[in-house]
């Protein structure tokens, strides 16, 4: 009984479906029958002979016949043939016009037509599928539903034990023969031709195939009747029929096809013992349809084949673990998708490539798109590194094999796709994946990491070599940089990209390794070391090599330099003191401005400008200032005093090529530098800490800010960054002016301190009078300023000096206890002086330089002067200090005040005129007689 209930379900599951197939059809026949006549009938009602059809000029269709388009013909245009015994007619052009929408010119003449460009994803193409799946989702179901017969037959026969393996394998395949084979007589019967049965053929075709699919993997996978080689034959030959098939019943076919190939190894499920094979498997039907697609060329079954692949590939991971096969089926998936698109061997691809297009599209410019074969290759590449990334996350073993296959991907883009230049981009993608597995292995503490980093001299071994990771890493990366290097070497046009590609593949990943790994730890300083110097070895030698190729050097040979100088400055972190690196660090800014002065290489003003930032960060904060306020004293001057001297000899040199942004940069260095090792000099001349420490930092932090506002005369991009440095600095050096001057002042502070040390050799020098003379020369030398700004600077830097001049008198009559109450005779009338001198000084400084607004100040200090004396001196001092205090500001007012009149008569006069033919008068010195 049992018996009967499954053979009665089995004919149901398959004959409904046929059934209604067929009856869809007949029906679909009938109405467009009838509908023929009705339009062939005459207006008054008497049969007519029919007009014989001239072939070489067809009748328009009307309107209802256009109506029905997208169930007439597949949603995505042929533009290649299908091949056939007899070839078609030439006259009969299909369908009324001889340029059908979607024919290339020339078609009509019978010249080969130029495939068009294939663009997958536009919206027309979504409109056209989901028109053809509104119409036609009856054929879709069906599809499924025949598919699934075969599967069905499996499962029925596994569940009931009424059949035999080797039966029910038999079953599902001679069932997938019997569809295939109705399908194909369908064909030849013109059933494709016909509106009523377009798309049934191709159906039943896809139907067999999945249920071949099916079969052949039953009997490896779930009953083991047959071995691997069996299994992958039988995937073959069904592969090859897909192939055929596809090419004579078109993308819908090719599309079921695929489906259910990729969908066939879950769908039967079962045991396996080692799955693995699988990515074999699906590698091949993902080839097959590249194939299809290279001939047929609908574009997106191509892109329906990768994604399906990776997306299989990577369920099969995501349950079994993917590994070595994972990586296997990545490879061959990035081979075929650059090989078989365009049938080569050696893939030529010609035209634009996808990150020039992103690059012109980033600089909102026109993009020229490449073509399709050339997205698809770079697709295809994208996600095989992708998935080494992936892989390489799982296990030492799968880490090294994710690092093996990125190098075979770059080695094919490199060397095997060399003759595409539309593919010079792709092998950034293996690089790019290769820097990744660095990065995500330290941050996740994998177990190659782990291998490394924890690992320590045995004891009972002294002869124990460390783990060799880190140097197997950096060979692979230099490897890369080698063979970019060599592709550099050759004359063209694509020289300079791959001299990028080399000085940057080894070079970031040994930044990388040293950044996270740490190699120094484990390897030790001088061997980690001698890694950076045989990169910058290899480096000098490819700048070389590129410098012959093109001829002299070049934008090329300046980032090679860049990246060799790079390596060194490495090297010299790992192994030198914090005063030589920081010196090393200076010595190789010298050396890219003679190597600009030398080859006339403007691209290295990048890494000149970097080491400036870099030295000048070294000068301030790491080591900086706290280290040279304790470091020995020839380890500072080595530090501050060598680079001031490569600063120096770099800015002549970039002078001599007229560089005026590295000028500015280098000019702001020594500022920077001279100003920050000044301020060191003195506070350690002053012994221990004290009050005027954050004096010391706020001068630093002035500098700093001072020299990012010279940078920021350059203008550019990074301006309003640099302003915003020199804000954040400004605020920082206020911050610590404003302590010096509230908390910890000597006079009136709340934590005042004794003042140590003579006068004017004490820490006031430091605490007051360095930030003023920073503020005067800033005002002096910042040209780029506005007016009003330098102005700004000159009076603060004025106005500190005169608190300095303040306290150091207050320090020569008091001593170190400045905050003592109270004013003495001697120190108010010394005030007085100060005031009468700086007012002398400054009317001296006006009439040398004919400056009104000099001698105004001038004007200003005597009034300040005459204040202080009426009101002050008069009522603080007594005795002979007051006799004398009068005296001698009467005596000094007469005398200026003589001067303040000679010096307007000369200002007021005009300039003397030079005799015709006789050298110029002497100047007007206001001064009767000699």
């Amino acid at each position: 009984m049992g018996f009967i209930l499954g053979l009665l379900a089995l004919t149901y599951g398959l004959g409904l479906p046929v059934a209604v197939i067929f009856l869809l059809v007949r029906s679909a026949d009938l109405q467009r029958r009838v509908q023929g006549l009705e339009r062939a009938r005459p207006a008054s009602g008497a049969p007519q002979p029919a007009a014989p059809r001239a072939p070489a000029a067809p009748p328009r269709p009307s309107a209802d016949d256009l109506a029905p388009l997208p169930q007439d013909r597949p949603f995505i245009p042929e533009t290649a043939p299908p091949p056939s015994a007899a070839p078609p007619p030439a006259a009969a052009p299909p369908e009324g016009d001889a340029t059908a929408p979607g024919a290339e010119p020339g078609a009509a003449s019978g010249a080969s037509p130029r495939p068009p460009r294939a663009f997958v994803f536009r919206q027309q193409r979504l409109h056209e599928a989901g028109h053809w799946l509104r119409a036609n989702w009856f054929l879709a179901v069906a599809a499924l539903s025949l598919a699934l017969a075969g599967v069905f037959l499996v499962q029925y026969g596994i569940e009931t034990g009424l059949l035999t393996p080797w039966m029910r394998v038999l079953g599902a395949v001679a069932l997938g023969l019997a569809l295939i084979g109705a399908g194909e007589w369908m064909r030849r019967r013109g059933a494709e031709d016909d509106h009523a049965t377009a798309f049934v053929p191709q159906t039943f075709a896809g139907a067999g195939l999945v249920s071949v699919f099916v079969g052949v993997l039953a009997a490896r996978q779930l009953y083991g009747l047959i071995g691997a080689e069996a299994a992958f034959a039988g995937l073959a030959l069904t592969g090859a029929g897909a192939l055929l098939l596809g090419w004579y019943h078109g993308p819908f076919l090719t599309c079921v096809g695929l489906l259910g190939a990729f969908a066939a190894p879950f769908l039967v499920g079962g045991e396996a013992e080692d799955p693995s094979w699988l990515h074999g498997y699906f590698a091949l039907v993902t080839v097959v349809g590249l194939g299809i697609d290279a001939a047929r060329r609908w574009a997106w079954v191509s892109v329906l084949a990768l994604g399906l692949g990776f997306a299989a590939a990577g369920l099969l991971a995501l349950a079994q673990g993917g590994g070595a096969a994972q990586l296997g089926f990545a490879l061959v998936a990035a081979g075929a998708a650059a090989a078989v698109p365009v049938w080569r061997v050696v893939p030529d691809q010609r035209g634009e490539t996808v990150s020039g297009s992103l690059l012109r599209l980033a600089r909102r410019a026109r993009p020229r798109w490449p073509e399709f074969p050339t997205r698809l290759a770079f697709g295809a590449m994208a996600a095989a590194s992708a998935v080494a990334v992936w892989v390489a996350g799982e296990g030492p073993a799968e880490f090294w094999a994710a690092c093996a296959a990125l190098g075979a991907l770059y080695l094919l883009a490199a060397l095997w796709l060399r003759h595409a230049p539309a593919l010079a981009d792709l092998p950034a993608l293996p690089v790019l994946g290769f820097w990744a597995v660095l990065v995500l292995q330290a941050l996740d503490r994998g177990a190659v990491f782990r291998s490394f980093t924890g690992w320590s001299l045995p004891q009972a071994d002294a002869e124990a070599l460390p783990p060799a990771s880190v140097t197997i890493l950096a060979a692979g990366a230099l490897t890369a940089s080698l063979v970019a290097g060599w592709r550099a070497a050759a004359p063209g046009r694509a020289a300079v990209p791959w001299a990028f590609g080399a000085a940057l593949a080894g070079p970031v990943a040994l930044v990388l390794l040293e950044a996270l790994w740490q190699p120094a730890a484990v390897l030790g300083g001088y061997p980690w070391a001698l890694h950076a110097v045989a990169a910058a070895v290899l480096l000098t030698v490819l700048a070389e090599r590129h410098a012959r190729a093109q001829g002299g050097p070049g934008l090329g040979v300046a980032v090679l330099a860049i990246a060799a100088m790079t390596m060194l400055s490495l090297g010299a972190v790992v192994v030198f003191t914090k005063a030589a690196l920081t010196v090393a660090l200076a010595v190789m800014v010298l050396a890219s401005a003679l190597l600009d002065r030398r080859f006339d290489l403007p691209q290295l003003g990048a890494f000149t400008a970097l080491g400036v930032i870099v030295a000048g960060w070294r000068l301030v904060l790491d080591p900086g200032v706290a280290w040279a306020l304790d470091a020995p004293l020839a380890a500072v001057l080595l530090a501050y005093g060598g680079v001031l001297a490569m600063f120096a000899g770099a800015l002549w040199a970039v002078r001599q090529r007229q560089r005026v942004r590295q000028a500015v940069y280098l000019e702001s260095g020594l500022w920077l530098a001279g100003g920050v090792f000044v301020s060191v000099l003195l506070a350690r001349g002053l012994g221990e800490d004290g009050f005027w420490i954050a004096g010391l930092y706020g001068t630093v932090w002035l500098v700093v800010a001072l020299g990012q506002v010279h940078r920021a005369g350059l203008g550019g991009a990074l301006r309003w960054l640099r302003l915003g440095l020199a804000a954040l600095a400004g605020l920082v050096a206020a911050a610590a002016f404003g302590v010096t001057l509230t908390l910890l002042h000597p006079v009136w502070g709340v934590f005042p301190e004794p003042v140590p040390g003579p006068w004017l050799l004490n820490p006031l020098l430091v605490a007051f009078a360095l930030p003023a003379l920073v503020l005067l020369a800033g005002a002096h030398w910042l040209r780029e300023l506005p007016r009003p700004l330098r102005g700004a600077l000159a009076g603060l830097g004025a106005a500190m000096l005169a608190h300095w001049l303040a306290l150091e008198i207050r320090h020569l009559w008091r001593g170190p206890r400045m905050d003592q109450p109270g004013v003495t005779d001697p120190e108010l009338y010394s005030y007085t002086v100060a005031l009468l001198l700086t007012a002398a000084a400054l009317m001296a400084a006006a009439w040398a330089r004919r400056s009104a607004v000099l001698r105004r100040l001038a004007l200003g200090a005597v009034g300040l002067t005459v204040a202080k004396v009426f009101l002050v001196d008069m009522a603080g001092l007594t005795g002979l200090i007051r006799v004398v205090s009068f005296l001698g500001l009467g005596l000094s007012l007469a005398g200026l005040a003589m001067l303040n009149r000679w010096m307007e008569a000369a200002f007021a006069a005009p300039p003397p005129q030079a005799p015709p033919g006789g050298a110029a008068p002497p100047p007007e010195t206001g001064v009767d007689g000699p």
